[in-house]
């Protein structure tokens, strides 16, 4: 390996590097090598917010635990040790070699390495820069400054090599080649359309997905997918969605909305019933498979009612927790009178408040009324009145409940 390149670079004066020098300081003055590394280092280079700090050590995970006070284990066999320092959470790892990659994801082995060993079993050139704040530079083994000057994202080493020890990095190759608008060198591109990123989990690939789509950039990311043929490893093929159509409707959405949304929007295509049957099988919570079907319901909903913002059924759907995220996804498709009129509505829902306490079930037995089914369509019935400006109160309904129980 040959020597590094050096640049001269200053500490910058706030948090988290201050913190992180504290915690440098104390593993140095231990005896122990100790230096910033990977995302923070890139992102200040390109002037991008840093929030967090990762260190590369030459001390042990043992000896990280020792020398400070709140430390928290999250993956010792790989050398990582999460330091708390000013309530900021900083993860410390220990300069290591990797050993063969045998199931796609970790290597078979670890042994303690040093600064250029730990450098070298990096994915990318631009994650693999080294920040020295006690020596005032940046040293680089692998030609990251060069490749951040020159815009372009190369593998580390033999690109076809690196990139099948994690097959993950397949994906991340292109979430930060739209991210910072990188392109992506000639070998590292090569090895890009021979692999394919198999047999990784389900759990792994979205918290890919989440990450790409909360990017500014996600259409650009959408538009890397489909040129190296990926998407199909995200979304099942049964979904029968339009890479074409999702990249231009992408590329309309609001820059501000958020992964959920973006992701809602992916899935508006999907056949109702075929989604719900693959979100099913998916690792991810009820809540959120709940919500990307709703977001799909209120859309096809709306959009069949026809803006008939009159309704008790119009005004419920203006109601529910996911309208935001319909007319934020009805925009990005081009459905700028559905969407507007949607958000017109939710507007004066909200300024209406909640439905109030209308007809409760003693009600309904104080007038003789057996329990059943039509309690729940009775409740429904007053509750739209309401909705429906027919009746402002309690009192309201009331008084309409005996027409209510001779209708029902």
């Amino acid at each position: 390996m040959s020597m590094p390149h050096r640049q001269a670079w200053q500490l910058p004066q706030q948090r988290p590097w201050l913190q992180a020098l504290e915690v440098i300081k104390i593993l140095q003055q231990a005896g122990h090598q100790a230096v910033l590394v990977g995302g923070c280092v890139r992102d200040h280079l390109l002037g991008v917010a840093v929030h967090d700090c990762d260190i590369a050590t030459s001390a042990p995970p043992e000896v990280v635990e020792r020398l400070f006070a709140k430390t928290v284990s999250v993956g010792k066999a790989f050398g990582v040790v999460v330091v708390i320092m000013a309530d900021l959470h900083f993860e410390v790892a220990s300069f290591r070699h990797d050993g063969a990659y045998i199931d796609g994801r970790r290597p078979q082995t670890v042994r303690p390495g040093d600064e250029a060993s730990d450098v070298w079993r990096r994915d990318f050139t631009i994650n693999a820069l080294i920040a020295d704040p006690l020596a005032g530079e940046i040293r680089d083994h692998v030609g990251g400054l060069s490749d951040l000057r020159a815009r372009c994202l190369r593998v580390v080493g033999k690109a076809e090599d690196r990139l099948a020890e994690d097959r993950l990095r397949i994906l991340r190759a292109l979430r930060f080649s739209a991210r910072f608008g990188l392109q992506i060198e000639a070998e590292s591109d090569a090895a890009l359309r021979r692999l394919r990123p198999h047999g990784l989990s389900r759990e792994r690939l979205w918290e890919e997905w989440d990450k790409s789509l909360a990017l500014p950039q996600r259409a650009a990311w959408w538009h890397l997918l489909c040129r190296y043929e990926l998407t199909d490893y995200l979304l099942d093929p049964s979904l029968q969605l339009n890479p074409l159509a999702i990249g231009a409707d992408l590329e309309r959405l609001d820059p501000a909305a958020d992964a959920a949304t973006a992701g809602a929007l992916i899935l508006l295509q999907a056949e109702s019933d075929n989604l719900t049957q693959w979100l099913q099988g998916q690792p991810i919570s009820r809540q959120r498979r709940e919500q990307l079907l709703a977001v799909q319901y209120l859309c096809q909903a709306w959009t069949a009612l026809g803006v008939d913002s009159t309704s008790a059924q119009a005004r419920r759907l203006a109601r529910h927790p996911q309208a935001g995220q319909a007319i934020t996804c009805l925009q990005a498709r081009e459905r700028g009178a559905e969407a507007k009129a949607l958000a017109d509505l939710q507007n004066s829902e909200s300024q209406r408040g909640p439905i109030p306490a209308l007809i409760r079930g003693d009600d309904l037995r104080q007038l003789g009324l057996p329990a059943g089914p039509h309690y729940a369509r009775i409740l429904t019935r007053a509750e739209d009145a309401w909705l429906r400006e027919e009746i402002s109160d309690r009192q309201g309904a009331l008084a309409a409940l005996p027409q209510w129980i001779e209708q029902s």
